[in-house]
C-alpha cells in the first residue's frame, strides 16, 4: 500500500471521414443493424508514490500512456439509416492499455503493463438499463493501484435513475 499523486495528459482523436468511418462516434456498418466506435488515444503519465509499506516501491516514475478502445454494437431493426433508431440487442466490447516507463527512480523495476478488458453485454429487454454480461480481464493498472490480475467475471447490470 502506498498514497500517490499523479498527473496525467492524454489526447485522444474525433473525426468523421464520411458516413461510413470515423473515430470516437458509433458509426453504421451499411443499413446491418450493426454500429462499430473506435477510439484511440495517447499521452503521459507522472506518478509519484509516497508513505509507502515497501520502500522499494516509493519515487516518481513517468509512463507513456497508449489506449484502444473497440466497440460493436447491433441493435435491432433493418433499413434504418439514422443511428439512434433501433433498440440495442446486444454489444462486444473491447479495450487495451498499455504503458511504457520513460523514466523512474523506483527501486523495484517497471518497464511495460498492460491491462486488456473484453466483454460481451446481451439486452435482453432491449434496454440500456438491464444487461447481462460477460467479461475478461487480463493485465495491470498502475495509476488505479490494480495488480496483475486474469479473471472472468458474469455480471448483471441493473442501471437506475432518479
Amino acid at each position: 500500500s502506498s498514497h500517490s499523486f499523479f498527473l496525467t495528459a492524454y489526447v485522444g482523436w474525433n473525426f468523421k471521414l464520411d458516413s461510413t468511418f470515423g473515430l470516437t462516434d458509433y458509426m453504421n456498418i451499411g443499413n446491418s443493424g450493426f454500429l462499430y466506435y473506435l477510439a484511440p488515444s495517447t499521452g503521459l503519465e507522472y506518478q509519484q508514490r509516497y508513505a509507502a509499506k515497501n520502500p522499494a516501491i516509493e519515487g516518481a516514475i513517468t509512463r507513456w500512456y497508449f489506449s484502444m478502445d473497440a466497440r460493436l454494437r447491433f441493435k435491432n431493426g433493418k433499413g434504418f439509416t439514422r443511428r439512434y433508431l433501433g433498440l440495442t440487442l446486444f454489444e462486444l466490447t473491447a479495450n487495451y492499455t498499455g504503458r511504457k516507463k520513460i523514466g523512474s527512480n523506483l527501486a523495484i523495476p517497471e518497464n511495460y503493463t498492460h491491462l486488456f478488458k473484453t466483454e460481451f453485454s446481451y439486452y435482453p429487454l432491449q434496454t440500456e438499463n438491464f444487461s447481462i454480461g460477460l467479461s475478461y480481464n487480463n493485465g495491470e493498472d498502475p495509476i488505479s493501484a490494480i495488480e496483475l490480475q486474469n479473471f472472468w467475471q458474469l455480471a448483471f447490470k441493473l442501471k437506475l435513475t432518479y
